[in-house]
């Protein structure tokens, strides 16, 4: 991922906002850049000693209210629940803010935007993400009822499925959508009492399925439908095992045999270059691909990669198969 922003350090924004995975003076970040925190804190990072020491005036009182209140409140998150980690966060930013004299909360108008915009961008990442790529393709359904298969289905997918009515609206010639979501342990994520969701826009239907299966036993199965497009997003196919049993191999043997166009999304480059290398590995040949690169409807949401600690974004990166047959 590119490293950003200018060398300009700007007294306000620096002075109210951080984020711990970049320099807060360059705004820096991404692979080649190694970042150090800062010694006293520990909350806010450099690129090196002389952005900490152009920023030091500004970061002083901060970085000491951070320290006082850390010699009586550790925040260490072990064995924490989410809700009480949530709750130990914000009593934190509250005795910080107190020790401080003033709100850590500061935002403006144009920052305000920029988050709905962010948050916005991470529902409509998948249906634009799919109409760009069918737009590549030029793809030419045969009738007017649609069938997606989306494998590597997550919660996301589920949360998501609603925006898929942009889809189906930018899709003039389609009039109903069926979008099948599978992979094994689909159900743990979902909603307990959570059935197949039916959408009705006007004269057009969104229809969707959940399989609790690998793409392979799916396919094998009575409840298959054939589809005319399968699509993968942020799949893992690099290191994705299950109970210590690989399912991507029988999986990407039986995406396959649909010979219909496969398009694929992963956060970061070097993913998208681990996922190609295994898909040609599991098929014994070089895959002929249409396109590959930097997916212009990628989510704008920054997300922390726990491996890595770095900031990546959902969907950044797309190959686009015309079929794995060829």
């Amino acid at each position: 991922m590119e490293s950003v922003a200018s060398n300009q350090i700007n007294n306000d924004y620096t002075e109210l906002f951080f984020y711990a995975t970049m320099c807060h003076v360059c705004k820096r970040f991404g692979d080649g850049v190694h970042l150090k925190s800062c010694g006293g804190c520990k909350m806010i990072a450099y690129c090196g000693q002389e952005h900490q020491k152009q920023h030091w005036k500004q970061h002083k009182s901060l970085c000491k209210a951070i320290q006082v209140v850390l010699r009586d409140d550790s925040m260490d998150y072990r064995g924490e629940t989410t809700e009480k980690w949530a709750d130990k966060k914000l009593s934190f930013m509250q005795l910080v803010s107190s020790r401080l004299g003033r709100d850590l909360n500061v935002t403006d108008s144009e920052m305000v935007y920029n988050i709905w915009a962010a948050n916005s961008s991470e529902y409509l990442t998948r249906p634009l993400t799919m109409f760009y790529a069918v737009g590549l393709l030029n793809y030419v359904l045969e009738g007017t009822f649609l069938i997606i298969h989306l494998v590597g289905a997550n919660y996301l997918e589920e949360a998501t499925l609603w925006t898929w009515e942009i889809f189906l609206q930018l899709m003039e010639t389609v009039t109903s959508i069926m979008i099948v979501m599978i992979w094994p342990g689909l159900k743990d994520k979902l909603d307990p009492s959570r059935t197949d969701d039916n959408f009705f826009v006007g004269n057009k239907s969104l229809f969707s399925e959940y399989h609790d299966v690998s793409y392979e036993d799916y396919v094998d199965s009575s409840k298959f439908i054939k589809p005319d497009l399968i699509v993968g997003f942020n799949p893992s196919i690099q290191e994705h095992e299950l109970n210590n049993k690989e399912i991507w191999a029988p999986s990407i043997r039986a995406l396959a045999k649909q010979n219909c166009p496969f398009i694929l999304t992963f956060s970061k480059l070097r993913e998208l270059e681990e996922g190609m290398n295994k898909m040609n590995t599991i098929l014994g040949k070089e895959l002929d691909y249409f396109g590959s690169g930097r997916n212009p409807f990628a989510s704008c949401k920054p997300h922390r990669d726990f491996g890595s600690e770095r900031v990546c974004y959902h969907n950044q990166y797309i190959i686009i198969y015309q079929s794995l047959c060829s």
